[in-house]
């Protein structure tokens, strides 16, 4: 299967989980090339029984999120707190709100430039990143820390190709 296969499969499983009125809507709003690539798919599952209106797992990606997460939660808050001193305010609260990290209550809050350093309350009430912006900040975090280079510019090389990225941390 190549990458154009995979993704009008992904785009099908995605249409499926739809309510029929707004899979209808989505199906008029693309071209004719790409709904004559995605219907059939979307028959075939029709024709295996897999109901409608569910949601698709999450990609093989997840796990590599999953790993991050695992291998960030290990680390000492020596060793985060330099690279987390570089980034701005609204990163550093980002990256606490992706997971309940065990270095996160040992942040120095009232040391000089602790201001980048939330307090737990403040991180509770920012939004959650969605799954895949979660996943992209916690590597690029993830190599500033092993990289012990300036954070700011590691994350910053990381996430610059993400337009949606970009947008967020306006």
């Amino acid at each position: 299967m190549d990458a154009a296969e995979a993704r009008t499969r992904r785009a099908a499983l995605a249409l499926h989980a739809l309510a029929t009125d707004d899979r209808a809507r989505v199906l008029a709003m693309l071209a004719d090339a790409q709904r004559q690539r995605v219907e059939p798919m979307l028959s075939e599952l029709q024709e295996l029984g897999i109901p409608a209106g569910i949601a698709p797992s999450p990609p093989e990606s997840a796990n590599a999120g999953a790993a991050c997460v695992q291998r960030l939660s290990a680390l000492t808050v020596e060793q985060v707190a330099p690279a987390l001193a570089a980034l701005a305010p609204a990163t550093v609260t980002a990256l606490l709100r992706v997971h309940d990290w065990p270095w996160a209550d040992a942040l120095p809050r009232g040391a000089p430039g602790a201001h980048r350093f939330p307090a737990a309350a403040h991180v509770e009430a920012s939004p959650r990143l969605a799954p895949r912006m979660a996943e992209a900040l916690c590597e690029s975090f993830e190599a500033a820390v092993r990289g012990g280079a300036d954070g700011r510019a590691t994350i910053a090389r990381g996430l610059a190709h993400h337009r949606w990225w970009r947008r967020w941390m306006r």
